[in-house]
């Protein structure tokens, strides 16, 4: 069972009101408290239906059925509305290149502990085995 204290009353809630026989009699969206007044209403069955939700809440699927029938009577009916959720998964690449430069590499391409970052010796870097291409 619901404890509706714990439940905040949403605002901007979508009702539809019908006769006994469906037929759409008014609608209307509920206030800042959460609240929607159908009013003037004759002696009667009448259903009620939510047909837009809150941003953020699922839509009711539930139809209430109210009857009225005595002198100034009033009714009261209350939809719950199930928060939206979802979740968000991460996903982080990074691109290797494409020849992968040993960290031991003491070229001068840079990429290695003892590099100075000019790639100025090309062919001494390639004889000691640097697979940098520098």
């Amino acid at each position: 069972m619901q404890n509706k204290e714990q439940h905040k009353r949403l605002a901007g809630a979508k009702f539809a009101l019908y006769d006994d026989c469906g037929k759409h009699i008014a609608c209307g969206v509920t206030d800042c408290k959460g609240e929607l007044l159908f009013e003037c209403l004759p002696h009667g069955k009448y259903f009620i239906k939510e047909t837009d939700a809150p941003f953020g809440f699922e839509k009711s699927e539930e139809v209430a059925e109210v009857v009225i029938c005595g002198k100034n009577q009033h009714r009261s009916v209350e939809f719950f509305n199930k928060r939206k959720t979802g979740s968000i998964k991460v996903l982080k690449f990074g691109k290797d290149c494409e020849k992968r430069h040993d960290e031991d590499c003491d070229c001068d391409c840079g990429g290695g502990k003892g590099g100075k970052g000019g790639g100025r010796d090309r062919d001494r870097n390639e004889e000691k085995g640097c697979g940098c291409g520098n």
